[in-house]
């Protein structure tokens, strides 16, 4: 795992990179009463996850570190289920972590 930068240095932006790309916090939020059935959905990506479960109402949230790379498999399997309606929010993992 390294801190590198991608941009030219008058927008420099470090992240924290490994060796798929960089390392990026997913945030999935749904109604409580879908959350199964993330799961269920997340348990059929061929890479490896682990979520962080956040239980509320009326909604649930699902967290967990995903390299860039990984999002478009990601998209594609939430939308295969018909979680499109969920809100799927993106964070540099550096930013995170500040």
């Amino acid at each position: 795992m390294s801190v590198t930068s991608n941009a030219s240095p008058q927008s420099v932006r470090p992240v924290l990179a490994g060796p798929e790309g960089e390392l990026l916090l997913v945030r999935i939020e749904v109604p409580a009463a879908r959350l199964e059935t993330v799961l269920d959905c997340l348990a059929t990506v061929p890479f490896p996850l682990n979520p962080e479960l956040h239980h509320g109402h009326p909604r649930s949230a699902v967290e967990f570190p995903a390299y860039g790379p990984w999002l478009p498999q990601l998209r594609a399997t939430l939308d295969a289920v018909g979680l499109g309606e969920t809100t799927l929010s993106i964070s540099p993992m550096l930013d995170v972590l500040r």
